[in-house]
């Protein structure tokens, strides 16, 4: 059976590691058998759905600063698992991998998926990111946006590969009744106000943290009308990456507003939704938004290139300008629609072709065979 290590800081409640959950299940049913490495902690909120999945976690905690004990204890995993492949996910990630790679004189291989590239306003970074991709196999970004970011770093094209983040795009739409069912199980285990469940949720899904820009969402929130905003409220789900960021959206709030914290179930979050919103300032490719896309959630985005694939499905406003966003959020919590949203049904389908589960998993397996093959020839 082929094995692969899935090589990865953290196994939090954020895109990265949900896409990591999704490509475990994914390489499992087609004949693979996936392991998690994480070394930033010694746990992780997913655990229990790598759990029930019967998928392997380790954890390596490293402490602080550069770990070369890290590195034997990788290796020391790789071989008793008899694993060749290490599939890494982001810069540090990779670092470590690069350098197993070489302790093992190119007997493991490298696959590389870099999903964001926030990192680059370091110069130590960017040197890094000069220096360790060359040790990989193959670099896979999540987006065309990373895709050219490699391409002015010196990456040659055929190094490169695209692949899409994937999720379960067969959801059945949920309806009225099951929309009132998901908001009563998460008021009954949230301090919510029972007036709550007849109001329509905004959502804002993901870590808090600037780069995701839940203060952007709050400020298109804060500039919606008192007649519009009266039937409605704002949920900031998520776990706070910053500290201190909680407090200082909460003293901001003019309006209703709740921070139920992480959650294990975004798509119970999303199914009670009404509404998802994101003032992300960068995205690789966002998991959040493809996950409330495949309920069938109105999609209110930031105007960034992260969020260009839900073009035809999603209503856009500018970071800078948050009353853009707040006109439309008004428009749909008066009359159900977001702005004037055309070809949907063409850019839905696109959109499941190329971000669909499946197709995340095959294109990562061919990705792995190619890779073994190589290094067999």
């Amino acid at each position: 059976m082929n094995r692969v290590l899935h090589l990865t800081l953290y196994l939090d409640i954020g895109g990265l590691e949900r896409m990591i959950l999704v490509l475990c299940r994914g390489e499992k049913a087609l004949g693979w058998k996936p392991y998690v490495l994480v070394y930033e902690r010694d746990t992780g909120d997913l655990l229990p759905h790598f759990q029930q999945e019967s998928i392997p976690v380790k954890f390596c905690r490293k402490g602080r600063g550069f770990s070369f004990r890290l590195l034997f204890r990788i290796l020391a995993h790789l071989r008793e698992n008899d694993i060749t492949l290490i599939h890494s996910h982001d810069l540090g990630a990779l670092i470590y991998g690069s350098l197993v790679k070489l302790l093992s004189f190119g007997r493991i291989k490298v696959v590389h998926t870099q999903h964001s590239f926030q990192h680059l306003g370091s110069r130590k970074m960017r040197l890094y990111e000069r220096i360790f991709p060359w040790l990989a196999e193959r670099l896979v970004c999540v987006s065309e946006d990373l895709r050219r970011t490699y391409l002015s770093l010196g990456q040659p094209v055929d190094h490169l590969r695209l692949v899409p983040n994937g999720v379960d795009f067969d959801l059945p739409r949920p309806s009225a009744k099951d929309k009132l069912a998901a908001k009563q199980v998460l008021m009954a285990s949230h301090n919510f106000p029972s007036a709550l469940a007849e109001k329509k949720w905004v959502i804002t899904l993901g870590r808090i943290a600037r780069v995701k820009g839940p203060h952007n969402a709050l400020a298109v929130w804060n500039l919606v009308n008192e007649a519009s905003a009266r039937g409605a409220a704002m949920l900031i789900v998520g776990p706070e990456s910053e500290s201190g960021l909680v407090k200082k959206l909460k003293g901001n709030a003019k309006k209703e507003v709740y921070f139920p914290g992480p959650t294990l179930d975004s798509y119970l979050w999303l199914m009670a939704a009404d509404l998802f919103l994101s003032g992300s300032e960068f995205e690789g490719l966002p998991m959040s938004g493809l996950e409330a896309s495949a309920v069938r959630l109105p999609l209110l985005l930031s105007n960034i290139p992260g969020h260009a694939l839900f073009a035809g499905l999603a209503a856009y406003f500018p970071l800078n300008e948050p009353a853009v966003g707040a006109r439309l959020l008004e428009g749909f919590l008066e009359s159900g629609r977001l702005g004037q949203l055309t070809g949907a049904a063409e850019a839905r389908a696109k959109l499941e072709a190329s971000c669909g589960a499946r197709q995340m998993t095959e294109r990562y397996i061919k990705i792995y065979d190619d890779v073994l093959r190589e290094s067999r020839a």
